[in-house]
């Protein structure tokens, strides 16, 4: 059993340093709570910490503060699981994104600890934005252009749709992103489309 555990540790260690994701667990009657290692990282505070219950929540920026303190509460009382996206303070004064996960563990239909996962995804979070940024910087440039512009991937998804489309063609972006392309096409066209698609794809032409 031993050896067992101690490559069951090695392996969760691997875990937490591959996907910055740790574990923790707070025993209900001692008031006793524990991290991992990968916690401690994401907080970055000493390896030394002891985290509380009541600690744990000031490193939470507002408003998520007050929900994962509600969310801890509830699990604690009525065994409710909890799975939020939320912003950190660390202790040394960087700001994060983490998703932090509790559930209620029992024993002889009596809850005797919560327990949970914490994971650091502020990269992705930060990507994300980046990338929002880019799209609406496009979109940007797109709707300064007169003239209508459309653009489709090779399916024929129309994936693109500026200020002059929508006027030129009566529809909204939020509505046409996303339809076919014949969509837009008066018949026969739009009928005959498909077949035009397919016999380009056999000769080009």
């Amino acid at each position: 059993m031993g050896d067992q555990q101690t490559q069951y540790d090695k392996i969760l260690r691997a875990i937490e340093h591959t996907a910055v994701i740790g574990g923790w667990w707070y025993d209900v009657k001692t008031a006793s709570l524990m991290w991992t290692d990968a916690i401690r990282h994401i907080h970055e505070v000493d390896d030394d910490y002891m985290p509380t219950i009541k600690d744990t929540v000031t490193f939470y920026n507002s408003p998520y503060n007050r929900q994962i303190k509600k969310s801890v509460v509830l699990c604690i009382k009525a065994g409710i699981p909890y799975n939020i996206k939320a912003s950190i303070t660390t202790a040394k004064g960087n700001i994060k994104w983490v998703y932090a996960y509790g559930a209620a563990h029992h024993i002889n239909n009596k809850m005797v600890a919560i327990y949970g996962a914490f994971q650091d995804i502020t990269d992705a979070v930060e990507e994300s934005e980046r990338l929002i940024k880019t799209t609406n910087a496009t979109q940007i440039t797109l709707d300064s252009l007169v003239e209508g512009l459309i653009a489709i991937n090779l399916e024929g998804t129309i994936t693109a749709f500026n200020k002059a489309a929508e006027i030129m063609f009566k529809y909204n972006r939020e509505d046409i992103i996303g339809q076919r392309i014949e969509k837009l096409m008066t018949e026969p066209f739009r009928s005959n489309h498909h077949g035009y698609m397919k016999n380009y794809e056999k000769t080009k032409v």
